[in-house]
This record gives C-alpha cells, sequence and structure tokens, in this order.
C-alpha cells in the first residue's frame, strides 16, 4: 500500500468517523423546511378560503324566489 492509498484510507476514516456537516446543520435544515412547508400551507389555505368566499358572495342567486300573491284570489 503505498502513501497516497493510505492518506485517503485514513481521510474516509476521519470523515467517518467525524463528518463534514455535524448533526446540528441537519437539524437546523429540517426545522426551515418545516417552518416553510408550514407557512406555505397557511397561505395556501388562506387563498382557498379567500377566493372561494369571494366567489360565494359573488355568484348571483341560481333562482330568484317565486312570486307569490299576497292576498287569496
Amino acid at each position: 500500500m503505498n502513501e497516497q492509498d493510505l492518506r485517503r484510507l485514513l481521510t474516509v476514516s476521519v470523515e467517518d468517523v467525524l463528518p463534514s456537516q455535524p448533526a446540528t446543520a441537519g437539524w437546523d435544515r429540517a426545522r426551515r423546511t418545516r417552518r416553510t412547508r408550514r407557512a406555505v400551507g397557511a397561505v395556501a389555505l388562506a387563498v382557498a378560503l379567500i377566493g372561494g368566499g369571494t366567489v360565494a358572495a359573488l355568484r348571483p342567486p341560481a333562482d330568484p324566489p317565486p312570486d307569490h300573491p299576497v292576498a287569496p284570489t
């Protein structure tokens, strides 16, 4: 085994023991992802509710109520 192979093997061993990104970086990334997904979900829900309410409020009535005379004929 030459020196270059030994150095490569030791480098891989050290990276296995000490990863290039610590675990806290992964937790922080997961927290940001969850927060972003939660915010996107809240915005989507707000848009759906506001859009649905606007459509319901602006839609004309389907059938006007029948016009019945008050007095008997």
